[in-house]
């Protein structure tokens, strides 16, 4: 075997020097080096000296192994990687089927929930079995320096001895274990380029020791540190090395094709690089390939297996029916959402111990006569039937019933988009693969019971690259084209961590291990970091730019922060006038500048910046002049018709009229008007109003959760109408814990359990709480040993008073309206007078501040005061106090009290309450003239009495409306105007 040094510089020298010989083969690190060198070759033939070459001469590493390398020994099969696959997975059954005490120590957690489950291990352990035996032999070469041999590599130590007895058994080898490799052909001449690149290559040293036909490039040692710009972000470093490729494309030193870009990082990137790209218009393709189930048509097996694997959760069956990666039958559309709805309607979020939530939550509401469930039953019964099939056999019986899961679901092969054919039928060849195998090494005996979670681990593993036919700027993943012929290369993110290459040998062993091993010498002597740094910086034939930067790097990454390789040497931004002129020329941040200078004339030479623009830039100025026409079109036809803004086009349509209709009392056309639903929505903004009360506008979502926000409180609030309901008539008992008692609690308890409409169809919340209720009992009394103390003595006590009524509906008629309310408890206290009670979950859903009008006459909380006038203005009898019960707490929140101490900010008396009843009558008549005359535009107003005065910053930015009305958005956001008409 030849050594010698070579220049990167000089690899089109070496390779027109023996492109006559037919008898020399020229070997490579991957293939696209290898492929970038024959392109040179063809296509320059004033220097190559051929414009035609036999491809069979150039070969990838890889390859070559396969091709040129045999074991002297025959008989022997080189091991499939899928075998020894199927082999480790076969290990892993077998040590759990194991006594605990002679399983796997370390590898394998020996613990049964461990060990019967680590699959996950599978591909790990599988990786390390090529590494066994170079380990062995230097166990066996510092035998007295390692010294005793603890639990890991006993473990070790058995899987070494039971691959090799099962390499032995079937007369099979793995390569990277046996010495006497030989070539097929030793009449060629192999020439290497730059081996130091290679992982493995240092296995077959020994191999290529006593060849004379083969010769072999390294890197000289000395060759100068490449040189890398050093930004302060990956933004700005992304965006000029864009602008450098366009100027080299400008320029005419390069086509788009004839330039590369490495980035280490680029599953972090790739959503900047596709857009940057984008906007700039730069033609580019991507040469890396993504995972078989990752947002594409192949991750519908993983969504399979989540489905089987968590008994079928609302997670996993919401992924799988709502993927729009493969095309389900027109006639399972509604029925999926339908599903996904009802299911996060009665909140199937997983199964409580065998019972299936699904089966379960849609048979009760068959029960209750919806007959609509009975066909989304046998929707899901269907669906969970035909991915269970997919669990009960070998690899051929996934396929078949994969197979038969498409036939029945999906659409046919014609109706997927070429890419989730294309995606699908290279998930089904590496099943077909799997099963292959399985029938060829039958013999071998190996056992896999679980042989979709292999299938689908191999598809984890696998990468799908698109082919395509388009053209551009070559990305790639670092390391891949090194050594390449390319016009130009570039590459980004070169920082310590990411431009780091350590051939680690053994590398699943532990520093101390490593250094009893001597490994450490081994990692300096095949560490290629700077052999793959200065490769990319080599010069190319025929090109002028010697001086040509071709690194950069940032301190600030998508990734986080980072410092640049210490290979490289580094130059400062500031220190390159070239590269600060590209500014000048980045036409998207001249036209970034020419919209945010508001102070500029539009004159031929503020505008000369803007003579060059990208069809990216034409698309979407059109679809901007598009909608502002549409917008001016809209607003134009309004002001003929109405006073009313564009934006309230949707708020005039027939339904929100419609439903102005049902708020009038169709005997006397009177506006009902309540607390939360009108005036507390209304006010400050009228618009609010109509998105929440006449159109019924709420989230849409597909999500769900065991318990809703307001469901404790709507359970808490349940079970005290329900304690309190047998005592309506009756004084309330004072507190005491006779058996009795207790007993109506806790019967109250259940009853509200399944009787609150929010979850009373759903059977995990039901079962949930019903497994609580005990803690709901305790809660309950908590509560009611204050709520019940004596009435007089305290303050917050109401024992002895009359339970009038709950959840009371009343009703108060003016001259043009109608009051509407419905309050939590009344109570008549022994002196005959009112006590209105609402109850709240927690002190947060009341807020003393907002009880009362201000001097300005504003208010914001209306249920009291509506409350006060309901029972008041229809009744006699004297409103004595008003409260908020608080459940959580067992507190008390007076509105009107005359117990209060001086000390409270309970206000004290009638007299006192007055301006905040007034307040509440203005701003009911205010709310039935603008409904009268459909004023819902909203404004602002500098007067601070006035009731409609929209402040964007408090009002607008809260609002969950927000993204309907975009009045707080910058682009295309609608000005609330002062109420005199002005902005």
């Amino acid at each position: 075997m030849k050594k010698l040094e070579l220049n990167p510089d000089d690899i089109s020298k070496i390779l027109s020097q023996h492109i006559d010989d037919p008898n020399v083969i020229f070997v490579f690190s991957t293939s696209t080096v290898m492929n970038s060198w024959i392109d040179w070759l063809v296509t320059h033939p004033e220097i190559s000296g051929t414009d035609a070459v036999a491809f069979e001469r150039f070969i990838a590493w890889d390859n070559f192994k396969r091709e040129y390398l045999s074991v002297s020994k025959e008989g022997l099969t080189a091991i499939p990687s899928l075998l020894k696959l199927l082999f480790v997975y076969d290990l892993i059954e077998k040590n759990a089927q194991k006594p605990q005490q002679e399983r796997l120590k370390v590898i394998i957690n020996p613990k049964d929930e461990f060990a019967k489950n680590a699959f996950s291990f599978a591909q790990w352990i599988t990786t390390n079995l090529s590494a066994l035996n170079f380990w062995k032999k230097r166990l066996e070469q510092y035998k007295a320096e390692y010294g005793h041999q603890d639990s890991e590599d006993l473990d070790y130590e058995f899987i070494y001895n039971s691959y090799a007895s099962f390499l032995e058994q079937n007369r099979l080898f793995e390569p990277s274990w046996l010495d006497n490799l030989d070539f097929i052909d030793s009449t060629k001449q192999f020439i290497f380029f730059y081996p130091e690149m290679l992982q493995d290559f240092s296995d077959f040293t020994d191999t290529f020791e006593n060849s004379s036909n083969i010769t072999i490039f390294s890197l000289p040692e000395k060759l100068p540190s490449p040189q890398a710009y050093l930004f302060n972000d990956s933004r700005s470093e992304l965006r000029i090395t864009i602008l450098r490729i366009i100027e080299l494309v400008k320029n005419k030193k390069a086509d788009w094709s004839e330039i590369a870009l490495s980035v280490p990082d680029l599953e972090t990137y790739r959503p900047y690089l596709e857009r940057e790209f984008m906007l700039y218009s730069v033609p580019y393709v991507i040469k890396a390939g993504f995972p078989l189930t990752r947002n594409n048509a192949g991750r519908i097996f993983l969504e399979i297996f989540d489905c089987y694997n968590s008994n079928f959760t609302f997670d996993s069956v919401r992924s799988l029916l709502l993927d729009e990666c493969v095309p389900w039958k027109d006639e399972y559309l509604n029925l999926k959402e339908e599903l996904i709805r009802e299911g996060s309607l009665m909140r199937c979020i997983c199964s409580p111990y065998e019972k299936d939530i699904w089966l379960s939550a849609f048979t009760s509401r068959i029960n209750k006569g919806e007959k609509r469930f009975v066909e989304l039953l046998k929707f899901y019964r269907a669906l969970k039937k035909h991915i269970n099939l997919f669990f009960e056999g070998d690899f051929e019986n996934i396929k078949k019933a994969w197979m038969q899961f498409k036939g029945i679901f999906l659409k046919s092969d014609k109706e997927f988009s070429v890419e989730a054919n294309n995606i699908l039928s290279r998930c089904i060849k590496e099943l077909d693969e799997l099963i292959q195998i399985q029938k060829d090494f039958e013999h071998c005996n190996l056992k896999v019971n679980s042989a979709f979670q292999v299938f689908l681990n191999i598809l984890k593993q696998k990468t799908y690259t698109p082919q395509t036919q388009s053209t551009g700027v070559q990305i790639f993943k670092y390391k891949l084209s090194s050594a390449a012929f390319f016009k130009y290369q570039f590459v980004i993110d070169g920082s310590q961590k990411n431009l780091e290459v350590v051939n680690k040998r053994l590398s699943f062993l532990n520093s101390t291990k490593r250094a009893k091993l001597h490994l450490f010498e081994d990692d300096l002597r095949y560490n290629a970091t700077e052999a793959f740094i200065k490769l990319y910086a080599k010069k190319v034939p025929g090109q002028p730019d010697e001086n040509f930067i071709h690194f950069s790097a940032a301190t600030d990454t998508f990734a986080g922060y980072a410092i640049p390789h210490s290979y490289l040497s580094i130059l400062k931004i500031q220190d390159s006038p070239a590269l600060q002129a590209l500014d000048e020329q980045d036409y998207i941040l001249a036209e970034k500048k020419f919209f945010m200078d508001s102070t500029q004339n539009q004159t031929s030479t503020k505008l000369q910046n803007l003579n060059e623009i990208t069809p990216f830039q034409v698309e979407m100025f059109t679809s901007w002049k598009n909608t502002r026409i549409e917008d001016l079109e809209l607003a134009e036809d309004q002001n003929n018709n109405s006073t009313d803004s564009a934006s309230n086009h949707l708020i005039r349509s027939s339904k929100p009229f419609f439903d102005l209709i049902e708020k009038r009392k169709a005997e006397n056309g009177r506006l009902i008007i309540t607390a939360r639903s009108d005036l507390e929505p209304f006010f400050p903004c009228p618009r609010k109003w109509v998105f929440k009360t006449l159109l019924k506008l709420k989230d849409d979502t597909l999500d769900t959760s065991l318990m809703q926000s307001f469901d404790m409180a709507n359970l808490n609030h349940k079970i005290l109408e329900l304690i309190l309901q047998k005592y309506t008539g009756q004084k309330l008992p004072c507190y005491n814990e006779e058996p009795s008692f207790l007993e109506h609690i806790k019967a109250s308890v259940e009853k509200a359990i399944v009787s609150v409409p929010d979850f009373r169809d759903c059977p995990l919340v039901i079962k949930t709480l019903k497994d609580q209720t005990d803690a709901l009992v305790k809660f309950s009394m908590s509560f009611l040993k204050q709520f019940l103390l004596p009435f007089g003595e305290t303050k917050d006590g109401f024992g002895n008073c009359i339970v009038h009524g709950l959840e009371e509906t009343r009703r108060l008629e003016r001259e043009n309206f109608e009051y509407y309310g419905r309050i939590d408890c009344l109570l008549e206290t022994p002196q005959s007078e009112w006590i209105i009670i609402d109850f709240k979950n927690t002190e947060s859903a009341v807020d003393k501040k907002l009880m009362f009008a201000d001097t300005d006459g504003i208010l914001q909380d209306f249920q009291m005061p509506l409350y006060k006038k309901l029972v008041s203005d229809d009744d006699k009898k004297k409103v004595y106090a008003m409260h908020y019960c608080i459940m959580k707490d067992c507190t008390t929140v007076s509105v009107l009290n005359p117990l209060a101490n001086a000390k409270s900010k309970a206000k004290k008396d009638l007299d006192e309450y007055q301006p905040t009843l007034n307040a509440l009558e203005a701003y009911a008549q205010t709310f039935e003239q603008a409904v009268q005359n459909k004023a819902f535009t909203p404004h602002h107003s500098n007067n601070k009495a006035d009731k409609l005065n929209v402040k964007t910053y408090e009002h607008c930015s809260s609002c969950k409306f927000k993204t309907i009305c975009r009045t707080t958005y910058t682009v295309a956001a609608k000005n609330i105007l002062l109420s005199g008409g002005s902005k």
